[in-house]
């Protein structure tokens, strides 16, 4: 996970390669917990900040990761409008 965020980060301009990170690394709950803050926080692309938010936050806001091994929930997938 570590090594997505860098990648995501190195290429603050691509959002839609930070977006994809983002959707990858939240498929890494939780292991990928860390690499989700510190993309929120540094991320140069807002609606790449505000997808990391939202994957950290979970479905409806609400905190919580499924058992190791199973896929992340078609609700708790990412989608932000960039506009």
């Amino acid at each position: 996970a570590a090594s997505l965020a860098a990648c995501a980060l190195a290429h603050g301009t691509d959002v839609v390669e930070g977006l994809a990170v983002v959707e990858a690394i939240a498929s890494l709950r939780p292991a990928g917990r860390a690499s989700l803050s510190e993309l929120a926080a540094h991320h140069p692309a807002r609606c790449v900040r505000t997808a990391a938010r939202r994957a950290l936050d979970g479905p409806a806001g609400v905190s919580g990761s499924p058992p190791e091994g199973h896929p992340v929930p078609a609700d708790l997938r990412v989608t932000v409008s960039c506009r």
